[in-house]
């Protein structure tokens, strides 16, 4: 009684201060003004600079569906300030370097920075993203060496990985290993030519030679059933890495954890509470919610990613996804 109390005398005194003009709405007064004819010049002279910058174009017939339907959110931005524009990505004997270009930006500067470097190469394929250099002789007591790289479109739209291998024995056109025969030469070479790129991320051009790599990002938004998901075109244990490592960024804290039932137990994280006019009208304090992200073997190198807690909606699920997806890497 005392809470309804209070309302009403915030009210009145909104209500007082209107009268006083305090809080005048001008937003109707244009309906008062009256229609001008235009500006006349006098003959001879110029009318350009007079006319109007924006013409009202005239009105169209059209039918508005009056269906109820929400307007999504938009996804978030892939990319922060604080981002680095060239990074170097490791999971457990794997390591790649992920750009924020598209795949036929890199493709040149790749070639850039083997020609400075003097690297011939035996194989130059754009539409596989593969590059294979001539036969190198390190300095020192090392044996000759050979470099395989490879670029593919990144989990993010507009990015790229590159991945390399190295091999020191072999015959030209054979299948490659599947790990390099020494990491730390492939982690030497990644890491050169990743400061390259950071270097030359703004004088970045498009190869036309690299335009059938694929470009197309490797995550979407998905729903069957009613129930949405996030389709993450990776390998079950990267896939589970990504979602892990996006936790954070993405608003939840993580509690627990499960690989081998691919379970996250994550509880919201609220950056934002209702203000205090908010809550004179009834808005409640946001308390955070624990939350389930399951991740699901869908497929050869394809993970669906689900969330659920009690009482989500489908909207809600929309959301933490959407926040999710815009972190995954």
């Amino acid at each position: 009684m005392l809470d309804r109390y209070f309302r009403l005398l915030a009210v009145l005194g909104l209500l007082a201060l209107a009268g006083c003009g305090w809080f005048r709405d001008s937003g109707n007064d244009y309906q008062a003004a009256r229609e001008l004819p235009p500006m006349a010049v006098p003959e001879g002279m110029d009318a350009s600079r007079i006319q109007p910058f924006y013409v009202i174009p005239p009105a169209q017939d059209a039918v508005v569906d009056g269906q109820a339907f929400e307007v999504p959110r938009p996804d978030p931005l892939g990319a922060g300030a604080n981002d680095q524009a060239v990074r170097i990505q490791k999971l457990a004997d794997e390591q790649w370097a992920v750009v924020s270009m598209a795949p036929d930006q890199t493709w040149p500067l790749l070639k850039i920075f083997l020609e400075a470097n003097r690297v011939l190469m035996v194989r130059e394929d754009g539409q596989q993203g593969l590059m294979i250099t001539d036969w190198l002789q390190p300095e020192g007591d090392l044996p000759r060496e050979q470099y395989l790289i490879r670029i593919d479109a990144g989990v993010q739209p507009g990015s790229s990985e590159v991945h390399v291998r190295q091999r020191v024995t072999g015959i030209d056109g054979i299948t490659w290993p599947a790990r390099s025969d020494n990491r730390e030469r492939e982690y030497k070479f990644l890491y050169q030519l990743s400061t390259h790129l950071a270097s030359q991320t703004d004088a970045a051009s498009v190869s036309l030679l690299a335009q059938g790599i694929r470009t197309a990002s490797k995550i979407s938004l998905q729903q069957t059933r009613g129930q949405p998901f996030l389709l993450l075109e990776l390998p079950y244990p990267r896939g589970w890495a990504s979602v892990g490592n996006a936790l954070e960024s993405a608003d939840l804290a993580l509690i627990d954890q499960d690989y081998t039932a691919g379970t996250y137990q994550v509880r919201e994280i609220i950056r934002e509470q209702p203000g205090w006019w908010a809550r004179l009208w009834g808005a409640e304090k946001k308390e955070p919610r624990t939350l389930q992200l399951s991740v699901v073997t869908m497929g050869e190198s394809r993970v669906g990613i689900l969330v659920e807690g009690d009482n989500l909606s489908a909207n809600e699920q929309l959301r933490i996804l959407q926040q999710l997806k815009g972190q995954l890497r």
